[in-house]
């Protein structure tokens, strides 16, 4: 599991609730 891999993990995570929360506050 390196370094960058973690990263990008962390990223698409950060968008994910991105998403969802922009979702839930347009409901």
């Amino acid at each position: 599991f390196s370094r960058f891999e973690k990263l990008d993990v962390m990223f698409l995570g950060f968008i994910s609730f991105a998403l969802i929360a922009d979702g839930l506050r347009m409901c």
